[in-house]
C-alpha cells in the first residue's frame, strides 16, 4: 500500500512519535507515527484509526492491539504507557480478534482516571509495523482533533528514492555501524541502563541481569536483525545472537558511556537454590574470561610446534636464570603464551570483582597480592609455587609410598602457598570483601573514607586469606589427593578411567587444578626416583577434553533444531584447541544427557588408555597439539633408556595408544549421545516425571501405606495416561513446522550477519577514506555497497518463513494445555482431600505440570517456563528428616 489515511480513534491532543519522549516510541523502535492523548478524564471509547482492516491481535493486558492493513502489514494502537502492569482492569468491552474494522467501529472502553490514578500516563501512540517495507508518517495536524477526524497518512518510502538521496559521503559514513545500531536497540528495549546491573556475553549470548522484568520489551528484542530468541534465568536475561554477540556487547557498553557496576548477586540468583547459585556464580565468574583460555591455548599450542621441531627452545618457569641465556623473541613469545595460564588467578579475581560489584582496583589490587609472583618464588618443587609451614602437624609415620607421602605432607601441615591456580579462594576472598567494603563504607566517616577504607578491606581481606582461607583449601587439595592416589592403584585402568571421567566435573568447580597437582606428582616422583618423568594420569585433561567434543558432535549430528547446530559447528574449533569450557556451558551441561556421554566416554577412552599404558611425557600444548607431546620421552628419560626396561612404551607406541584413546573417546561419546540423548521429554514423559516425584515424596511424608499404595500410584498413573495418542501426534506435527520455521530463521540469522560484517567493513574503509578527504573514492564505496545486497535471498527466505508460521498454528496446544492442567487440577485437589496432600494444591506444582505439558514450545524457547516446585529440595529434606527420625528411634530401642 502506497499511502494509508489515519483517523483520530478518540478525542484529544495529537503530536508526532519522536515529541513523546518515551525512549521506545518516539525513538521509532516500533516504527513511524504519532501519540493521542485523550482528553478529559472519564471513561472514552476508542474507536479504529483505520477505514477498513481486521483485529488481528489483542494483548492479554488489553493495552495493546494490532490491525492487520494486510499481510505483514499492521498499525498498532498501544493505550498508556507501561499500561500492561494493570493486567487489563481500566480496559472493558473489547472488541473480538478477527473481527472486522471501519470508522465507526468501537474497538475498547477506556477507564482513564484508572491509569492516571495508577502514575502511569494514558498517552496513546499509534505506529505502524511491515515486515519488508518502510513507512513515514505524515502529520496533517498538530493540536486537538475529534474522534473520527483526518489526522495524518502513513506513506511507502521507495528504497531508490532513499538511496539516491544519501548522497553525501560524509553523511552515510557518520552513520553507527549495524551492530551499534543493533546494540541501541537492544539497550532501549530492556529498559535502559538504569534496568540491569550488568551486561557481558558468553560464546553465544549476550546477557543482561534485570531489575525489572517488566521494563522488558521481549517481543520486539526478538524482532531484531541477529537476534535469534531470548531466555530468561532467573532475573538474568540471555539475547541469543550467535558467535558476533561480543560485537554487539562491545557496542552496548559503548551506548552507555561508561563502565558498568556488574552483577548483584542477591536479583541475579534469588530464585534459585543454593546448589544452582553456586554453580551460576562461578559460571557467570568464569565465562566472560574464556577468550583469555582460548588466546593462552593458541599461543601455547605454537610454543608446542615450535618447540617440538626443535626450532624454539624448551623453557620452562622453574629455573628463571635459563630465560637470560635466550633469544629475547622466544622469551616473549614464552611469555605471551605461558604467563595468563600461570596466573590465572588474577583474572579470575577482576571478573569476580565485577560479579560481585567490588570496587575494580580493589579487586585486582587483592588478586595480585593473593597470586604474587613473589610467592611463586622459584616455581616450587612440583612447579605450583613456594610454600611456607604455618604449623606442621609432624609426619605420619608407616608411608613407605614416595608418591603418596608427598601428597599426605599437604594434610599434616598449615601452608601457605600462592592462589594462582586456586580459583575458588580467589572469589571467596573477592566475595569477603566486597561484603567488607559494604560494611566499612557505612561505618567509617567520609573524610578518611578514601584512604582507610581500601586499606582495611585490602589487609584484612589478604590476611583473612593468608591464614584461613588458603591453609585449608590446601588441606583440602590434599584429601582429594589421597583419594585420587587409591584411585590410581586400581587395576585394569580403573583409576585411569575415573580421572578422565571426573576431570570435566572438576572443570565446572573449579577443583580440576588439583587433579593436576595428582599428576604433577606423579611426574615429580618418577623423575626424582630415577624412573625417568612418566605420568599415567597426564593424558586423562585431554582424552576428557575429546569426549565432551565428541559427545556435541554426537549432538549435532541427531539434533533438527537448526540454530544448536549452527552454534555447535562453530565450537568445533573450539574444542580442537582443548578448551572446553564453552562446549560445556553453552552445549552440553543444559543437555544432561550429553554431558554425561561425554563422562562416561572419558571414562571408558581412559580406561583402554590405563590398561595399556600410555603416559604423559612432555607438555606441547593444549588439545590436538597434544599428540605431539605423547611421541616422545620426557626430558628426564630423553632416549628412553630408563622407562622402557621398567615396562613403559616406546614413544611410537605411545602415541599411537594415546591418539587411539583420544578415537576411542569421540567414537564412544558420539554413540552413546545418538544413543541416549533425548531431544526434548514428551508431553508423557515430563508428566511422569513429576507425578513420580510427588509420590515419592507422599511416601517420605508417610501418606502411603500397604493399603492405599496401589491405589495412590494408579491415580498419578493416571495424570500421563490423560495425553492421547493423536494428541501427541498432532504436536509432534507442529513440531516439525516449528523445526522448519528455525532452519528458515537460522538461515536468515546467517545471511543477515554475512551481510552486518560486509557492510562494516565497508562502512569502516568509508571511514577511513572520509578521514582522508577522498570523497570520490568514498562515493564509489557507496556504490558498490548498494549493488551488493542480500535482499533478493533474504527476500526469498522471508517468504518461506513467513509461509511456515502462517502454517503453525498454536492454538490447539493452548487448548490442550489448558483442559489438560485443568482435569490435572481436578485430581490434584481429590488427592488433598482423600489423603491429605496439601502439597499438589500449590501453585509452583500446578506450574511443574503445565511445563510439562507445553514442553514442546518450552524445548525451542517459544515460552518460557512457569516458576517450578523444587522438587530435589523437598525430597532432600523429608529424607534428611526421616534419617533424624529414625536414629533418635533406634537410640531408644
Amino acid at each position: 500500500m502506497q499511502k494509508i489515511k489515519i483517523y483520530a480513534p478518540v478525542d484529544g491532543y495529537i503530536d508526532s512519535i519522536d515529541k513523546l519522549n518515551d525512549g521506545v516510541f518516539s525513538q521509532k523502535l516500533l516504527g513511524d507515527g504519532f501519540y493521542i492523548r485523550a482528553s478529559g478524564k472519564e471513561k472514552k471509547d476508542f474507536f479504529s484509526p483505520i477505514e477498513m482492516g481486521k483485529v488481528k491481535f489483542i494483548a492479554e493486558s488489553l493495552h495493546a492491539i494490532f490491525f492487520e492493513l494486510e499481510k505483514d502489514l499492521s498499525i498498532l494502537m498501544h493505550i498508556g504507557l507501561d499500561t500492561v502492569s494493570l493486567d487489563g482492569k481500566p480496559f472493558s468491552n473489547a472488541i473480538e480478534i478477527e473481527s472486522d474494522v471501519n470508522l465507526s467501529k468501537r474497538i475498547i472502553s477506556v477507564d482513564i482516571n484508572y491509569i492516571n490514578n495508577a502514575g502511569l500516563d494514558h498517552v496513546c501512540p499509534i505506529t505502524i509495523n511491515s515486515e519488508s517495507d518502510e513507512y513515514r508518517f505524515n502529520i496533517l495536524k498538530v493540536g486537538d482533533v475529534k474522534q473520527g477526524e483526518l489526522i495524518g497518512e502513513f506513506e511507502l518510502i521507495n528504497k531508490n528514492d532513499v538511496l539516491n538521496k544519501i548522497i553525501d559521503p560524509k553523511e552515510f559514513f557518520a552513520q553507527d555501524n549495524k551492530f551499534a545500531q543493533i546494540a541501541k536497540e537492544i539497550n532501549n528495549l530492556v529498559g535502559g541502563q538504569a534496568n540491569y546491573n550488568n551486561v557481558y556475553n558468553c560464546m553465544t549470548r549476550l546477557r543482561f541481569s534485570i531489575k525489572n522484568k517488566e521494563l522488558v520489551n521481549e517481543e520486539n528484542i526478538k524482532k531484531i536483525n541477529l537476534t535469534k530468541g531470548i531466555i530468561w534465568n532467573g532475573n538474568e536475561l540471555q539475547v541469543i545472537i550467535g558467535q558476533e554477540v561480543y560485537k554487539v556487547k562491545d557496542e552496548v557498553i559503548k551506548d552507555n558511556e561508561i563502565s558498568l557496576g556488574n552483577f548483584d548477586l542477591n536479583s541475579k540468583v534469588k530464585e534459585l537454590t543454593l546448589f544452582r547459585r553456586l554453580l551460576q556464580t562461578f559460571a557467570g565468574i568464569m565465562t566472560p574470561i574464556i577468550p583469555a583460555f582460548l588466546s593462552a591455548g593458541m599461543i601455547s599450542a605454537i610454543i608446542g610446534i615450535l618447540t617440538w621441531v626443535g626450532v624454539m627452545p624448551a623453557l620452562g618457569f622453574v629455573d628463571t636464570t635459563q630465560l637470560f641465556n635466550e633469544k629475547w623473541w622466544w622469551v616473549i613469545l614464552f611469555v605471551m603464551g605461558k604467563t595468563s595460564s600461570m596466573f590465572i588467578g588474577i583474572i579470575v579475581g577482576y571478573s569476580a570483582s565485577k560479579f560481585f560489584d567490588l570496587r575494580r582496583i580493589i579487586g585486582v589490587v587483592i588478586a595480585l597480592i593473593l597470586c604474587s609472583p613473589i610467592l611463586y618464588s622459584n616455581g616450587g618443587e612440583m612447579g605450583m609455587g613456594g610454600e611456607w609451614v604455618i604449623v606442621d602437624f609432624g609426619e605420619i609415620k608407616g608411608i613407605t609410598d614416595i608418591e603418596l607421602n608427598l601428597i599426605i605432607q599437604k594434610i599434616t601441615k598449615l601452608v601457605i602457598t600462592g592462589a594462582q591456580f586456586k580459583l575458588f579462594v580467589v572469589i571467596g576472598a573477592i566475595y569477603i570483601a566486597k561484603k567488607l567494603d559494604d560494611w566499612l563504607g557505612k561505618k567509617i566517616p567520609v573524610i578518611i573514607e578514601l584512604t582507610i577504607r581500601p586499606f582495611l578491606v585490602i589487609l584484612l581481606t589478604c590476611t583473612l586469606t593468608f591464614i584461613i582461607l588458603l591453609p585449608l583449601w590446601n588441606i583440602f587439595e590434599g584429601l582429594f589427593g589421597v583419594i585420587m592416589f587409591y584411585i590410581g592403584k586400581l587395576p585394569f585402568g580403573l583409576g585411569v578411567g575415573i580421572y578422565c571421567a571426573i576431570w570435566q566435573i572438576c572443570v565446572l568447580f573449579g577443583v580440576h587444578m588439583a587433579l593436576g597437582i595428582i599428576s604433577s606428582i606423579q611426574i615429580i616422583v618418577s623423575a626424582t626416583t630415577g624412573l625417568g618423568g612418566y605420568a599415567l594420569f597426564t593424558p586423562g585433561s585431554s582424552i576428557s577434553v575429546w569426549a565432551q567434543w565428541g559427545a556435541m558432535v554426537g549432538l549435532m549430528i541427531i539434533t533438527k533444531n537448526s540454530a544448536l547446530k549452527k552454534q555447535a559447528i562453530g565450537l568445533i574449533p573450539v574444542g580442537i584447541l582443548g578448551i572446553t569450557e564453552p562446549i560445556i556451558y553453552g552445549i552440553n551441561l543444559p543437555r544432561k544427557r550429553v554431558f554425561w556421554s561425554g563422562i562416561l566416554a572419558a571414562f571408558i577412552a581412559g580406561l583402554f588408555a590405563g590398561f595399556v599404558g600410555v603416559t604423559g611425557r612432555i607438555q606441547t600444548g593444549i588439545g590436538i597439539f597434544e599428540i605431539i607431546g605423547a611421541f616422545q620421552y620426557p626430558i628426564q628419560d630423553p632416549t628412553g633408556s630408563i622407562g622402557i626396561p621398567l615396562g613403559q612404551l616406546t614413544q611410537l607406541n605411545n602415541g599411537i595408544f594415546y591418539i587411539l584413546s583420544c578415537l576411542i573417546a569421540i567414537g564412544a561419546s558420539i554413540l552413546l549421545t545418538l544413543l541416549f540423548n533425548i531431544e526434548r521429554k514428551t508431553e508423557k514423559q515430563s508428566l511422569k516425571f513429576v507425578s513420580a516425584k510427588l509420590l515419592s515424596i507422599m511416601k517420605l511424608q508417610g501418606l502411603i501405606n500397604e493399603k492405599n499404595k496401589k491405589e495412590v500410584i494408579n491415580i498419578f498413573n493416571e495424570i500421563p495416561e490423560l495425553v492421547t495418542v493423536e494428541e501427541q501426534k498432532h504436536i509432534k506435527e507442529i513440531e516439525k513446522k516449528v523445526q522448519r520455521l528455525l532452519k528458515y530463521e537460522t538461515q536468515l540469522n546467517s545471511l543477515e550477519t554475512k551481510e552486518v560484517n560486509i557492510n562494516d567493513k565497508y562502512m569502516e574503509k568509508g571511514k577511513n577514506l572520509i578521514k582522508k578527504n577522498k570523497l570520490k573514492e568514498a562515493e564509489q564505496l557507496i556504490e558498490i555497497m548498494q549493488q551488493k545486497n542480500f535482499d533478493l535471498r533474504k527476500n526469498e527466505i522471508k517468504e518461506l518463513i513467513s509461509n511456515v508460521k502462517t502454517e503453525i498454528d498454536y492454538k490447539p496446544i493452548d487448548n490442550f494445555v489448558n483442559s489438560k492442567i485443568q482435569d490435572i487440577k481436578n485430581k490434584l485437589v481429590n488427592i488433598n482431600k482423600t489423603y491429605n496432600f496439601e502439597l499438589v494444591l500449590l501453585q509452583e506444582i500446578n506450574n511443574s505440570y503445565k511445563n510439562a505439558l507445553n514442553v514442546m514450545r518450552i524445548h525451542y524457547d517459544i515460552d518460557s517456563k512457569e516458576p517450578e516446585y523444587n522438587f530435589a529440595k523437598e525430597i532432600a529434606i523429608l529424607k534428611s528428616i526421616n534419617k533424624e527420625n529414625k536414629s533418635k528411634i533406634n537410640k531408644k530401642i
